[in-house]
């Protein structure tokens, strides 16, 4: 299969606090570049998901060189699975069916609450169809909900179950542009706030469809923050630890003035119990990582966000499905090696875990700054989903395409 990547597009704009609005998103090469570098992440990672962080240093170290000389026979034996290489999970299905909601839905503005309704009406569809590739208890739940009726606001799983998942749609949601969404009667406090306010207050909004924990929006809006930063990177932006340091500081300040904004609307809550206190903290202890050893990193990230009570660490090894690790693992094996697409993978399943949705997490980061044109083919044109061509690399582009073109 030949894969044929969007035309690319000049990286314009300057590194800054804020939040590009058009240059980014001009970029077809680097809205293609999150789906796509998602879904390889997603699809590589489900190999050995749940696997204790040796066997999945092994997995990365048997991967390495078939990157350069394609995938080997002895490579499908020893790491046969169940599903074909290349299939990606419901990460990547459940993010891709909300851009097609944002895609599919009314050409103007998206009322408050809009594309949360379409998003939860396309996955109810597909979770009858028993189209999801291993579906987490908490989003089957949900998703149950949905289709018996149950009012949307109350569907998403309750407080203490803090899965990823919406951390992942995260990522999509930063590629959507805010033109799409309605913008709120503006308050004295809302006088503080940029542009994309309302593309942040919908992006709380889908997470909820599926989860209702605090810790799972927040990691949502964190990745949601990053890509839109991503986004309005030129080359070298993110060479010098000071400017990755930086670059952490600026989400974590972007995070608490929504919630200084909309505290009282879609945050209610979010500040509670120190919540978004300790996604601060994470996103600077993952700053101070940085320029420690892998080992060090992973032994710190892989506990974050554990309180003994509510939330118990999960996993003895490796980085837990929580989505609080999970995140903060992403973000640091992507600002550890920002410009390198295949180091960025390997090192996010060594951590072991819940691989499939670490590295769809830190792929779809490193492949919205990268691009479509840096993705290792190998794995790129064997993308699928429970079919040879539906839904594969090309098709995934096209979305890419539509997405960029949105406003």
């Amino acid at each position: 299969r030949v894969r044929v990547p969007p035309d690319r597009c000049s990286r314009m704009g300057t590194s800054s606090t804020r939040f590009a609005t058009d240059r980014a998103l001009d970029n077809e090469d680097s809205v293609s570049g999150a789906i796509i570098g998602l879904a390889v992440g997603d699809a590589t990672g489900l190999r050995v998901e749940g696997n204790i962080p040796s066997q999945c240093r092994a997995f990365a170290k048997d991967l390495a060189p078939c990157l350069k000389r394609g995938i080997s026979e002895d490579f499908m034996r020893k790491w046969d699975g169940r599903w074909p290489l290349g299939q990606y999970s419901d990460d990547t299905q459940l993010s891709r069916e909300l851009l097609l909601a944002a895609a599919e839905g009314p050409n103007n503005a998206l009322a408050q609450g809009e594309l949360s309704s379409l998003y939860a009406q396309r996955i109810a569809a597909l979770y009858k169809q028993s189209k999801f590739v291993g579906c987490g208890m908490a989003t089957a739940k949900a998703l149950t909900r949905i289709i018996k009726g149950v009012a949307l606001e109350k569907v998403g799983s309750a407080e203490g179950l803090a899965g990823n998942s919406p951390s992942v749609r995260g990522i999509m949601m930063g590629l959507l542009h805010p033109s799409l969404f309605e913008k709120k009667e503006s308050s004295s406090a809302e006088q503080k706030s940029t542009d994309d306010t309302c593309l942040l207050s919908a992006c709380a909004s889908q997470s909820r469809v599926t989860h209702r924990d605090p810790y799972s929006i927040l990691c949502s809006l964190v990745m949601c923050i990053a890509v839109r930063q991503i986004l309005s990177l030129k080359p070298g932006d993110l060479d010098s630890l000071e400017s990755k340091r930086a670059f952490l500081d600026s989400v974590s300040k972007r995070l608490a003035l929504f919630c200084e904004v909309e505290q009282g609307r879609e945050a209610k809550g979010l500040e509670a119990k120190g919540r978004l206190d300790t996604i601060r903290d994470c996103l600077h202890s993952i700053g101070a990582a940085l320029d420690k050893s892998f080992h060090k990193a992973l032994e710190t990230v892989r506990l974050m966000g554990y309180d003994g009570k509510m939330y118990k660490v999960q996993d003895k090894e490796g980085v837990s499905g929580f989505a609080v690790p999970s995140t903060m693992w992403a973000l640091y094996t992507f600002l550890r090696s920002p410009g390198d697409f295949t180091e960025v993978l390997l090192a996010t399943i060594r951590g072991g875990g819940d691989t499939d949705s670490t590295a769809a997490l830190a792929c779809g980061l490193v492949g919205c700054h990268v691009g479509y044109r840096n993705i290792p083919e190998r794995l790129a044109n064997l993308l699928q989903d429970q079919g040879e061509d539906n839904w594969n690399a090309v098709e995934l582009a096209k979305l890419g395409k539509r997405i960029a073109q949105l406003r």
